[in-house]
């Protein structure tokens, strides 16, 4: 009986880490897939604005607004006016 429940004991032990790796591997996974859809909104929202400002800064460089202005305005670079 002794080396049964020995057997049991070691049996339960392992039973209990594996699950328990597994669940900590299920968590890691989601926690790692939920930073990652944020980095692609973030990377999104930042491309957005920046095709925003682009998009206003060529209409302000068509009517004849200043450079200076254009930067001040939608945070673009004089060299990325430029080659608008």
């Amino acid at each position: 009986w002794h080396l049964e429940e020995l057997s049991y004991q070691a049996s339960m032990y392992q039973s209990s880490y594996h699950d328990g790796r597994l669940d900590g591997e299920e968590k890691g996974m989601a926690a790692g897939m939920e930073r990652g859809r944020e980095a692609g909104r973030k990377e999104g929202r930042e491309e957005g604005l920046k095709a925003k400002a682009t998009e206003m800064a060529e209409a302000m460089k068509q009517a004849g607004e200043p450079v200076e202005r254009i930067a001040q305005y939608t945070r673009l670079t004089p060299e990325e006016i430029a080659d608008l």
